[in-house]
């Protein structure tokens, strides 16, 4: 009997030590698991059994905890498997397939709660991204197939079959959904890889033909232009899952996938883009950003900054201060699944220095991808750049400035998280100070250039729809020290705008509504920062288009 126990014993650990462990990672990938799991530790509720959130709108609109994170969690807690972590990772990833919606031929079958606290099912009529997020089929059985790719060894076998019972919901799921198209890149990438592992698996041939299919979709898009880019472009939180999900589609796909090769070809390329876009003196990329939740990747949680950490360490990593509140708290989470992939990431060498080091001032330019808008509308001053077919980016980098800007002709107003034009710049207090237009209408031409200058028109759109207001301009900066009352009123009055770190002239044929607007202050480790809100709007004259231009005086 004891011989029995002890060879269980010894089989138990000899699997155990099997499956990927802590140290088996680099050190850059090794801090940034430890980092992600001992905040998690402390966000973990153990009466429930979830991931606390520690985001305000999602507590407010949503819920308390968090079914992803949780999973992410268990990633981790396996990864480090310390005393009680494979138990709780077992219960954990049970809690969170107890909130899968299993409800065929409905628009959320085979998607999760985003927290427990939401409903049973949706309520009636169902809401897309409202009553419930389409995107959880995606996040949650990529994770769910990393788990049993890495520890399915490890785990009871009752949990196995549950696990590839939900990832056959989720795939059944998304083969049906209609609103994840090629363009939509992070979700397209992930649900690609989600088809074909479980098609693969399950022996669905459906599912890895749609999977090639979408794939060879994703790849023409990128691949249209020379310029070879993403649809979602230049997007410091959504370059981070679809940095995961191409190390998904060449480390664990079949390898007669078509994913693996097309794979490879759109990650080289797309590391090569961050090496262009990236400033490490700043901590940021340059804009435009066709989706971002900040503007300073130091105060935020943006995604791909955990995938620079791994590439050159914290030292040089665009990461917020761990040990005080920033925004974006709960992408944090993802930060151990990044460096779980560690041993199968491959990043280009020659984008390893341009990560640490500014490699000097240089000027942009990429034509992202053909545009369904057509205007007849030219303006003379940017003949290269009026998107009659596509979205142009223009960015300049210097050693302590840098502009971005897009030129689009979207078929609607698009939302917040589009920053059309961008500065960044060094502060005083060594910080980094930021500038950023906010769409007011879907037809922009916005181009940045040397000679520190940023170029922002809105010709009419044709037809015009209730959505627009090309003739307002607005803005938002911050990352500085307050101004005093008299520099806000006169910055205004001048023309010329002193802010910390930076001086620049407006010219524009619109005129000031309003005046600078303070809209917040907090104290932090910098000292006291701002935010200002400033709109300028044009009276209604035929033919006449709302112009501005910006220039950097230093």
């Amino acid at each position: 009997m004891f011989i029995v126990a002890l060879f269980i014993l010894c089989f138990y650990t000899a699997v155990h030590a099997a499956a990927l462990q802590l140290r088996d990672l680099s050190q850059h990938a090794q801090d940034l698991a430890t980092l992600s799991i001992t905040y998690m530790d402390q966000q973990w509720d153990e009466d429930l059994g979830f991931i606390n959130s520690q985001y305000l709108e999602f507590r407010l609109n949503v819920g308390d905890h968090l079914t992803r994170e949780t999973l992410w969690y268990s990633l981790g807690l396996l990864l480090r498997n310390n005393g009680t972590d494979h138990d709780r990772a077992v219960a954990a990833i049970h809690r969170v397939l107890d909130n899968q919606y299993d409800s065929p031929n409905t628009s959320f079958h085979g998607t999760f709660r985003r927290a427990p606290e939401e409903p049973t099912e949706p309520p009636a009529p169902v809401r897309e991204y409202l009553d419930f997020d389409p995107n959880w089929r995606e996040f949650c059985g990529t994770t769910l197939a990393l788990l049993l790719m890495e520890y399915e060894a490890v785990l009871p076998a009752d949990l196995v079959v549950r696990i590839i019972q939900a990832l056959r919901l989720a795939a059944e799921g998304t083969r049906k959904r209609k609103t994840a198209p090629p363009r939509y890149t992070n979700i397209a990438l992930m649900r690609s890889f989600v088809l074909s592992f479980v098609g693969d698996r399950l022996g669905v041939p459906d599912f890895v033909e749609h999977a090639e299919e979408c794939a060879q979709q994703l790849y023409e898009l990128w691949a249209r232009d020379d310029d070879k880019t993403l649809w979602e472009y230049n997007s410091p939180t959504y370059y981070g899952p679809d940095i995961f999900a191409l190390v998904l589609w060449t480390s664990y796909t079949n390898e007669k996938s078509g994913l693996v090769k097309l794979g490879d070809e759109i990650l080289d390329g797309l590391w090569s883009d961050i090496g262009e876009f990236y400033h490490p003196g700043l901590r940021n990329f340059v804009g435009p950003y066709d989706r971002s939740y900040g503007v300073d990747m130091l105060t935020y949680q943006a995604i791909v900054g955990q995938w620079i950490w791994l590439a050159v360490g914290r030292e040089f990593a665009p990461i917020p201060d761990l040990s005080k509140p920033f925004d974006h708290s709960d992408d944090w989470c993802f930060a151990v699944v990044v460096a779980l992939l560690s041993p199968r990431t491959r990043i280009p060498a020659a984008v390893i220095p341009r990560l640490t080091n500014f490699t000097g001032d240089r000027t942009v330019r990429r034509v992202i991808a053909h545009t369904s808008q057509k205007t007849t509308t030219r303006l003379p001053y940017t003949p290269d750049d009026d998107p009659q077919r596509d979205r142009v980016v223009t960015a300049w980098l210097g050693s302590n400035v840098m502009i971005g800007a897009q030129a689009s002709n979207d078929d609607k107003v698009r939302n917040q998280q589009f920053h059309p034009a961008t500065i960044h710049w060094r502060t005083p207090t060594g910080g980094v100070g930021w500038f950023r237009a906010v769409p007011t209408t879907r037809y922009i031409i916005a181009k940045a250039g040397p000679g520190l200058r940023l170029e922002i028109a809105h010709p009419l759109p044709l037809p015009k729809r209730n959505d627009d207001n090309p003739r307002t301009f607005a803005f938002r900066m911050g990352g500085f020290s307050a101004l005093d009352r008299q520099a806000e009123a006169s910055a205004l009055e001048s023309g010329t705008w002193v802010l910390p770190g930076l001086t620049f002239s407006v010219v524009t044929n619109a005129v000031v509504q309003g005046s600078i607007v303070r809209m917040q202050e907090d104290i932090d480790g910098l000292g006291r920062r701002a935010m200002y809100a400033v709109n300028f709007t044009m009276e209604e004259l035929e033919g006449v288009i709302p112009w501005l231009y910006i220039q950097v005086l230093l």
